[in-house]
């Protein structure tokens, strides 16, 4: 009897055992929801993006708000994807919360940057006005309803850029005006094509003429000491 007991119990562990583990050994992929130890397709309006899951439903797909739009429609593997309608924007990051965008007009001012899904606008007071960082929080002449940025002129802007170090190629040979030649002309320390090419002949004429001195002073030694010679011999000579 015992034994009978024992058997008993064995065939219901077993077959308890063997109702559990395709239950436990089941898993799904994205897009699918374990039901009868059968994934099964999710319906329309819900989701799964997970890999070998054994869930039992699928999610929910996200509707959109009033001050929402559907960038991207939900489908069995990915959830919607969301954005902030046109005049409102989200600058929270993956957390959507659409806030209106600043109405320039409203408050007399003009877009010097439109309002855009991950940012607000900003204002300027004159149209002609470009937007500059505002390094450090300094003081703005013209403030913008940003205190990241001030408001500019264009013809300052400009002129701060023309203002700038010369390019390379300003720096050019030809576009170096030369000297006149005249005293005024080279204080500097410029001298003329001109100049050099005098200061050039002039050494060349100075140093022949000093060569041909030389040359004149050694001949007349020679010549004075032939001289000397000759005489010499004229005076000894017993004739």
């Amino acid at each position: 009897m015992a034994t009978l007991r024992k058997s008993h119990v064995s065939i219901y562990a077993l077959t308890l055992f063997m109702t559990i583990l395709p239950v436990c050994l089941a898993v799904c992929q994205p897009g699918q929801f374990l039901s009868a130890n059968v994934c099964q397709k999710c319906p329309e309006g819900r989701f799964m993006d997970e890999f070998n899951h054994n869930h039992s439903a699928c999610k929910p797909c996200t509707q959109a708000n009033e001050d929402e739009v559907e960038e991207q429609r939900c489908n069995a593997t990915h959830n919607s994807v969301l954005i902030c309608k046109k005049g409102t924007f989200n600058s929270n990051g993956p957390i959507l919360l659409c806030q209106p965008c600043t109405p320039c007009e409203a408050k007399s001012m003009h877009d010097a940057k439109e309002c855009q899904n991950t940012s607000d606008a900003i204002c300027c007071p004159e149209p002609e006005m470009v937007l500059e960082a505002n390094n450090g929080g300094s003081y703005c002449s013209h403030p913008s309803n940003d205190k990241n940025y001030c408001c500019v002129l264009r013809a300052i802007v400009a002129t701060n850029k023309d203002v700038s170090e010369p390019k390379p190629e300003d720096l050019s040979i030809e576009k170096i005006p030369r000297s006149t030649g005249t005293l005024s002309g080279t204080k500097s320390g410029a001298v003329s094509d001109d100049e050099n090419s005098s200061s050039t002949l002039d050494v060349g004429a100075i140093n022949g003429i000093a060569s041909l001195v030389v040359v004149v002073i050694i001949i007349i030694i020679a010549l004075v000491v032939v001289f000397k010679q000759n005489n010499k011999r004229r005076y000894y000579c017993p004739c």
